[in-house]
This record gives C-alpha cells, structure tokens and sequence, in this order.
C-alpha cells in the first residue's frame, strides 16, 4: 500500500491517495482510493482526482512521477505527510500563493529574503556562496546567471551606456559579475555595519560605500539570496559534525527544504518506492557516498544539484554522476587545482570542495556499481576506483546532504571562529548526541579506509 498527500500553501493538506498495490503488470494498482479535505477543492486539485482512475497502468514511480508533474505546473505543491490546517487557511493561502516550485532547468527568479539577517546570523556561509560565485564568473562558467533581476551595468565600450544585463553574452556576463564582486567589501565588514545600529530600518548596505554601485549590492544579494541561504550551515559544535573525516575540512550541512522543495519530494518518494521492491531498501533505505568537482562547479551544484551535462574527467563506467564510498578517491576528483584569482575581500581562500550526497538505495539500478556489474571479477584485480564507485544516472535519487570546504588560511580566516560557536565546558568525552545515522553496512562510506559516523540530525 502507498499513501500519499497533495498538499498547497502553507503546507495545508487537500487531499489523500491511497494505492493498494496488486501483482498485476497490466494494473500495478488494483484500487485507487481518494479522499479530499474540502467540498469544494480547487479546481486544479480537481482535475488532478479525476485523472487519477485513468493511470491505473502506470508503474509506482510513473505514477507518482505523473502527478508530481501535474500539480508543479499548476500549484505551489508537493508530497509530503504534514497537519491540516483550517478550510479558511487553506482558501487563503491558495489565493495568495505563487508557485514556489521550479523544475532545475528552470532560470532563478529575483531573490528575496532577508540579506542583513543572513548576513549577520551566517557571515561564513555568505562569504563562501559570493566566493564561489565569483570563481565561477571568473572560469567563464556562471550557472546560473543573474538574469531576470532587472539588473542594469555600464558598457565596457567608450560610451558607458546603461545596458540591460539580459542582454550580454554569457562571457560577458561573467566578466561583469567578476568586477561587480570586486568591487564589494568583506562579509566582516558588512555585518559589523549592521551591528552598529541593529535596528535602524535605514541602514540599507546601499548606503554603506557610495562608491559600489547598486549592481554591485544586487549582485550580491543575488548571489546569497539564490541559494536560499539558511539551507546551508556551518558546523562548529563538534557534536554536529560528520566524524572522521580529517581536521583539514570545513563542513557545512545542507538542510532538506521538504515543505517546498520539489527536488526533494521526488527523493522521499523514490526512497519510498525502493523500500517496496527492494529488502534491504526496507531497512537501509539510503545510503551515503561522496562526489568531488573542481571550484568552479560548485556555484552550479549548490544551485541545481548534481548534473552530468559536462564531461570533467571522463566517464569510464559509464553516463551519470560519479560517487564514491572513499572520501579520498572523490577528493582527488577535485582538481585540477584552481589557478585563476579569488574574491579579493573573502574569508576563505578555496583550494577544494567536495559533497556527502545521499542516494537512493538501490545499486543494482545504478549505471554502475561493482559488486552488481562486476559480478566474477576478482576485486584484488581491480582498481580501489572500480571497487568504490557508483555511477547514477537519475538525479533526482541524489541529494547533497554535506559539504566540506577546504581552504587556505587568509588574515580573515579567524573572524568566523570567534561568534559562531562557543566550546562547550563539558568535555567532548562526556557529551552525546542522540544516536548517529545506520548506515548500510554492505556499503559503508569512509575517508582514508576509516569509516565515517554522521550524527542524527
């Protein structure tokens, strides 16, 4: 049996499926049972049920993927298991709310949110998205750009004219995001503007150095804001940490946006899915791997996710994205070592970064996986590479949960250490989470032969 809720808004749940599973390959499902919240649903919920007899033949995953689909083109929704609100809160919010929920090829809208907040709560995750940002533009490589913002530069010809960014070509657009970046101060610097007068409704960062141009803060805020910065979080507490992966790397945890994130709802329900038709998916239904790009990938992948439009260092075993259970075989797919410059007035000077992704558990569905695609190889013939890869060619079974960020100490290295995080008086010895993440022993993910340990959020 497979349940699921149509959800809208803030979260208000509409409507719940129910499919009973037969053993029919003609009709997968042998009853679909509906059941809605409202005389009266919208008329898009509407037509969503009506179509739901009628797909009785799909697979498990074409159904869902149909539906998914259907709603995200009409409706801010999503699947997921959450409260019921009141009639009058869903109707409300119906009518107020814009869709939220965009397919990855789809470009960025302009980014809103609270830039002085993150600016102060989160200054090292704000210094590192507008230093990837800038390592990106540098490359030659922005994606995405800030296009759709309304953003105007001046030409780089003798007039000096206004032009709309839209226009530019991309390598011109990476020119002007480079310099415009430039010409901003440091993250340290903007936050301590702020804290001088932390509730003066007038101390726009506009205001903060009349010499940076209003397409400079824009810049700015779209690089922060795009990323939806309270997503990503750096982990000082030791406790909060993935455990042995080597004092050398900064980590980050990459927060799940389950109530709006499309991306996201496709992951749960393809876990949900495994778990039906695979035994060990029932009691492991993920397992965790990581996956090593060089610096100016990871303005995209923090954006989009992993792709695999771009060959970067060949694909011996295959089309898909590139994983490995050894921390140490990914890390050493982070080169080539950037040579161009870096954001001048950053924290952090980058030299790699690398993810811990989370992936649906099932390997024998995988472009590669060694123990299913190399079934009578002797494993002491084969290359460390070939034993530990995995090559998934469905991206939406893939979700980067951690990012680890290694960089070179820089005279405002320390700024971030001293009011983030205070060490605790209880010495770590004594102290506990509660409990870490089971991991799939049959693929257990380590960093130098050594297995890692990750807390249970």
């Amino acid at each position: 049996m497979l349940e699921c809720t149509i959800c809208c808004g803030s979260a208000h749940v509409l409507a719940r499926l129910t499919f009973v599973v037969s053993n029919n390959s003609q009709y997968p499902f042998e009853h679909v049972f509906t059941s809605t919240y409202h005389d009266h649903p919208p008329a898009w919920l509407a037509r969503v049920l009506r179509e739901i007899p009628s797909l009785r033949c799909l697979t498990v995953g074409g159904l869902v993927q149909h539906l998914l689909a259907r709603m995200s083109r009409t409706m801010s929704s999503y699947i997921s298991g959450v409260p019921l609100a009141s009639e009058e809160e869903a109707s409300a919010s119906s009518s107020t709310t814009t869709l939220a929920i965009c397919e990855s090829e789809s470009t960025f809208d302009a980014p809103k949110g609270d830039l002085q907040q993150a600016i102060c709560s989160r200054p090292e995750t704000v210094d590192l998205l507008v230093s990837l940002t800038y390592i990106a533009a540098e490359a030659g490589v922005l994606d995405p750009s800030p296009t759709g913002i309304g953003l105007y530069v001046r030409s780089r010809g003798t007039s000096g004219d206004l032009v709309h960014f839209d226009t530019l070509s991309l390598a011109e657009m990476c020119i002007v995001v480079r310099d415009l970046i430039s010409t901003l101060p440091s993250v340290t610097e903007m936050k301590a503007y702020f804290e001088r007068a932390p509730h003066d409704s007038c101390k726009a960062l506009e205001y903060m150095n009349p010499s940076v141009s209003a397409a400079a803060w824009r810049v700015l805020r779209w690089s922060v804001m795009s990323c939806d910065v309270p997503r990503v979080e750096e982990l000082c507490d030791p406790l909060d940490k993935v455990q042995n992966i080597g004092s050398g790397w900064k980590q980050f945890r990459i927060c799940a946006r389950t109530l709006e994130d499309v991306d996201e709802a496709r992951f749960q329900c393809a876990t949900a899915m495994a778990r039906i038709v695979d035994h060990n998916t029932k009691v492991y239904p993920s397992l965790y791997a990581f996956h090593g790009s060089p610096l100016d990938s990871w303005h995209s992948i923090l954006r989009h996710g992993l792709w695999y439009r771009k060959i970067r260092h060949g694909r011996k075993y295959g089309d898909g994205v590139y994983l490995s259970k050894e921390g140490t075989i990914a890390e050493s797919y982070t080169n080539p070592p950037w040579g161009g410059s870096q954001w001048k007035n950053s924290g952090f000077n980058l030299t790699a970064c690398m993810t811990l992704a989370e992936v649906v558990n099932q390997p024998s569905r995988f472009v590669y996986e060694y123990k299913t695609h190399c079934p009578k190889s002797k494993s002491n013939k084969k290359s460390a590479i070939a034993r530990n890869v995995f090559v998934v060619d469905k991206t939406e079974w893939i979700r980067c949960r951690y990012l680890f960020v290694q960089s070179q100490a820089t005279s405002r290295s320390a700024v971030y250490t001293s009011n983030v995080y205070a060490p605790s008086a209880v010495p770590l010895e004594t102290r506990s989470r509660t409990g870490s993440i089971r991991l799939d022993p049959l693929h257990l993910p380590t960093m130098s032969k050594i297995p890692i340990v990750l807390p249970a959020c």
